[in-house]
C-alpha cells in the first residue's frame, strides 16, 4: 500500500529503504540510547551524499539529570564526530543557524535554543582575556526567523551572515516532520548534508549545505509535527486496507495541509532545544551551560 505522496517524513531512518544500492545502515546502542545511522555514498540513492544519525534519546522532560547529561554527551559525541573533519588542525569559528518560527510552539526549537547557547565572538574584539579563556573559539548565533514575519528569503540572511563571519562551520538546527508520532520530541537526527528549511511542513526553501553556502554545514533536527494524511494512511494501512479508492483518497488529500503534534509539545521543544544547545556547548567549550 505505500504511496509516497502521502508520506511525509525528514527523518532519513523513516524512508526504509536502505537496500538500495550505495547506501549502508547500521544500529547500535550509544551510552544507553539506541542509534540508526545510515551512509549514502552518492547522489543516486536519492539522499544527499553523507551520514544520517538518529539518535532515540526519549522523553527527555520525564528523565532524570543524570538521564539527561547523558543525552546531551551522546548528541555531543556525534557533533563532535561530523565537526571534525572540517575543524581539524584548524582555529574553531562556528556559525549556528537556529531555525523557526518562535511563535510557533512545534516550529521553535530554533530559537528556544537560541537562547541557551553560548557566544564568545563578539568578546574576541572586546574582551579578550575572556575570550581566551574560552579556548579562543569563536561562537556566533543567527536567528533569521521566517520569510513571511522578514519579507527577506531565510537563505539570503544566512548567505550574509557567513559572508560576514567567515565561519569555518554552520551548524542548522531546525523542527522536523516524522512519520510516526512516537518519534515526536524524542528523536535527534544529526547529518553532515544540510538542510532544507520548511520542507517538514511542505514550505520548502532554498538548501542550506557546502554547495549554497561555501562552507561544511551540519544539520540538526527534532521532529515535532506528523502531516495528518500520513497519520491516516497508516492507519488504512493497519487496517489492511490496500486499494485506495476515489473517497479515500478525497480523504487524504483533504489531509494534506494539517499537521499534528503533542498536546505537551511546549515542555518537549523546550527539553530537546536544551539538550541541542548544551551539546554544542560541550563540544565547543567543553561545558554545557555557565
Amino acid at each position: 500500500m505505500e504511496n509516497n505522496e502521502y508520506v511525509r517524513t525528514d527523518l532519513a531512518v523513516e524512508t526504509e529503504n536502505f537496500k538500495i544500492k550505495g547506501i549502508t545502515s547500521k544500529e547500535y546502542t550509544e551510552d544507553g540510547f539506541s542509534v540508526h545511522e545510515m551512509c549514502s555514498e552518492n547522489q543516486n540513492t536519492g539522499f544527499a551524499k553523507g551520514r544520517y544519525i538518529n539518535v532515540n534519546v526519549g522523553p527527555l522532560w520525564l528523565y532524570g539529570k543524570e538521564s539527561n547529561e547523558k543525552a546531551i554527551g551522546v548528541i555531543s559525541k556525534f557533533i563532535s564526530e561530523l565537526a571534525e573533519p572540517f575543524i581539524k588542525n584548524k582555529p574553531v569559528s562556528l556559525l549556528t543557524v537556529c531555525l523557526g518560527n518562535r511563535r510557533i510552539t512545534s516550529d521553535s526549537v530554533g530559537p528556544i535554543c537560541a537562547e541557551k547557547l553560548i557566544v564568545t565572538r563578539h568578546l574576541k574584539s572586546e574582551k579578550n582575556d575572556l575570550f581566551s579563556s574560552f579556548g579562543g573559539i569563536e561562537l556566533s548565533v543567527i536567528t533569521p526567523g521566517v520569510t513571511g514575519e522578514t519579507g527577506i528569503e531565510t537563505f539570503e540572511l544566512i548567505l550574509s551572515a557567513v559572508k560576514s563571519v567567515k565561519p569555518g562551520i554552520v551548524i542548522c538546527i531546525d523542527a522536523l516532520a516524522a512519520r510516526h508520532v512516537d518519534r515526536l520530541a524524542t528523536t535527534v537526527q544529526l547529518t553532515d548534508t544540510g538542510i532544507s528549511p520548511g520542507s517538514g511542513v511542505g514550505n520548502h526553501r532554498k538548501e542550506l549545505s557546502s554547495a549554497t553556502l561555501g562552507v561544511p554545514v551540519i544539520s540538526i533536527g527534532v521532529p515535532t509535527v506528523v502531516q495528518s494524511s500520513t497519520l491516516v494512511f497508516d492507519v488504512l494501512g493497519k487496517a489492511g486496507i490496500k486499494d485506495i479508492k476515489e473517497p479515500l483518497k478525497d480523504i487524504l488529500e483533504n489531509e494534506k495541509s494539517f499537521f499534528v503534534t503533542p498536546k505537551n509539545t511546549d515542555v518537549a521543544v523546550a527539553a530537546q532545544a536544551d539538550l541541542i544547545a548544551k551539546a554544542i556547548n560541550l563540544t565547543f567549550l567543553g561545558f554545557s551551560e555557565l
